[in-house]
């Protein structure tokens, strides 16, 4: 697991951390019905990670609750200098 601090651009890692905001957003057309993309973010004690779904399905937000925590993995890349992972694996870790 690393902190999301430690993260690097084109790094593929496991972070823990906790729900602390999402958004749904509704974009334009594709294939006669609307697009959907989702955000996340999660923060553990060193910074904040945003997570992106492309295409999201709107019960993608209801697995996010606020205050949950989650194990993702995936590929770094960063964004106006903060990190992110697009289309990560995830995992609801249970109290």
């Amino acid at each position: 697991i690393t902190p999301i601090a430690n993260l690097q651009n084109g790094q593929t890692a496991t972070v823990l951390g906790k729900v602390v905001g999402k958004r749904l957003i509704r974009g334009g057309r594709g294939k006669g019905r609307p697009q959907m993309q989702f955000e996340a973010t999660i923060a553990d004690q060193t910074g904040r990670l945003n997570l992106f779904w492309f295409r999201a399905f709107p019960s993608l937000e209801e697995e996010f609750a606020e205050g949950d925590t989650f194990l993702v993995y995936g590929e770094v890349s960063f964004f106006g200098g903060f990190p992110k992972i697009t289309h990560p694996d995830y995992e609801k870790v249970k109290e």
